[in-house]
C-alpha cells in the first residue's frame, strides 16, 4: 500500500481523533474498534471517554474466528463473556444497548 513505510498510529492518536470527530460531528455513531481494545487493555474505555459511543466486540464462536482472522492476536471473547463487557461499559459510565444500531435521525426519513 502507499503508506506501508509510514509510521504506525497509536492508541493515543486514535483517542485524540475520536475526540475531534465527536466535537465536529456530535450526533454521529462513532465506534471505538476492536483494534484499539487489542492494543490497549482499556482501549474501549479510553475511546468511550473520548467520545466514541459504539464498541465492536468480536463474539463469534472460537472455531469460526480462525476462518476470517484479519490480524493476529485480535481481542475477542466468547459469547458467555458479554456480562463482563456490559460491566466494562457501565463502569465507564455508559449504558449498553444491544439493539439494532440505526441512528435515530435515519428513522425519521
Amino acid at each position: 500500500t502507499p503508506l506501508r513505510d509510514s509510521p504506525a498510529g497509536s492508541v493515543e492518536k486514535t483517542v485524540i481523533l475520536l475526540a475531534l470527530i465527536r466535537l465536529l460531528l456530535p450526533e454521529v455513531l462513532l465506534p471505538v474498534t476492536t483494534a484499539v481494545n487489542t492494543l490497549d487493555r482499556y482501549g474501549w474505555e479510553k475511546g468511550l471517554a473520548a467520545g466514541a459511543n459504539v464498541i465492536m466486540p468480536v463474539v463469534s464462536p472460537a472455531e469460526c474466528r480462525r476462518k476470517y482472522e484479519i490480524y493476529k492476536n485480535k481481542a475477542s471473547v466468547d459469547y458467555v463473556a458479554l456480562p463482563a463487557i456490559k460491566r466494562r461499559v457501565e463502569n465507564a459510565g455508559f449504558e449498553l444497548d444491544m439493539s439494532r444500531g440505526d441512528h435515530c435521525k435515519w428513522l425519521l426519513l
